[in-house]
């Protein structure tokens, strides 16, 4: 099971390339997809300073909240600060919608309905 859910999620991954100093989310803006770092380097801005991420390091996990929800059209979760690129950044992205049906279909196997 754990296997599948892994393969669909990585089925659905698109890679994505960030210039140095470009804006990806600015603060309060939808989060619609969760990045994977690859290569580069990210920095996430909010009140309570800076972040710092790197390959191997993921931004979004917001949406992992709003993926389990049960509710039929719950509302995109807005990024708690800005997003932008330090250097050239090589990632993947995992889209809102892809995360929300993998988790659903993962969670439907799971409960034994089709």
């Amino acid at each position: 099971m754990e296997e599948q859910f892994f393969n669909q999620m990585c089925n659905r991954l698109q890679p994505v390339l960030y210039t140095r100093r470009s804006y990806i989310v600015r603060q309060d803006e939808l989060i619609r997809q969760m990045l994977f770092v690859m290569q580069g380097s990210l920095s996430t801005s909010t009140n309570g300073g800076d972040i710092v991420l790197r390959a191997g390091d993921y931004w979004g996990e917001e949406l992992h909240n709003w993926a389990i929800d049960t509710n039929p059209l719950p509302p995109l979760p807005s990024s708690p600060g800005t997003l932008c690129a330090l250097t050239e950044v090589e990632a993947f992205a995992l889209m809102a919608e892809d995360l929300r049906e993998v988790v659903h279909e993962s969670l439907n196997a799971g409960a034994g309905q089709p």
